[in-house]
């Protein structure tokens, strides 16, 4: 549980202090893991290293806002698609997008996060592939013999060769294999 979760709504600095530790945790442990100082995530926050312990005491509570926030910037990102059977191919470059824009959650999953708190945040990222996959196979867009599971296994893959030091060119590469495998 976040401390956000805990107590009385927050007043309005508060919730931007969360926002802004939130959005420095995350680009700091999707580059150098979760074990950091919280004394660098403060300084990108512009925040106290109290502030931090604060909002996070614990590295799985920090862990667990680092997934949660990044799915719920996920279920938002989902939110703007077009319905219908073409939507599977808008969140697959959705994905793409928010996977060379941000630098944490599918990082964190892979690596950080506690056992439960990674087996909700899957079976909560595969519920958004669901609908929007079952209407891209009936239409004959995705691969029929694919799973939920196959569909995050390859994001995930292409998730990690976004984020390499490796050429554009291989990153270019690492998007058209997977869509090779997907459609």
């Amino acid at each position: 549980m976040t401390s956000e979760t805990i107590g009385a709504p927050r007043r309005a600095d508060a919730r931007a202090n969360h926002a802004a530790l939130l959005d420095a945790a995350a680009a700091l442990v999707g580059q150098c893991g979760v074990d950091l100082p919280y004394e660098e995530i403060a300084l990108a926050a512009g925040v106290g290293r109290a502030t931090v312990y604060r909002h996070f005491p614990t590295r799985e509570a920090l862990s667990r806002a680092i997934v949660e926030a990044a799915l719920d910037h996920w279920d938002a990102v989902l939110a703007d698609l077009t319905p219908g059977p073409g939507r599977f191919e808008e969140l697959f470059h959705a994905w793409v997008r928010i996977q060379q824009d941000r630098s944490h959650g599918v990082d964190l999953l892979a690596r950080s996060a506690p056992a439960d708190a990674l087996r909700q945040a899957r079976r909560r990222f595969e519920a958004t592939l669901r609908g929007p996959m079952r209407q891209a196979q009936a239409a004959g867009i995705v691969a029929a013999h694919l799973t939920v599971p196959d569909v995050r296994i390859i994001l995930t893959m292409l998730s990690a060769a976004l984020r390499s030091p490796e050429s554009p060119s291989d990153r270019r590469r690492a998007v058209e294999l997977a869509r090779g495998m997907l459609f």
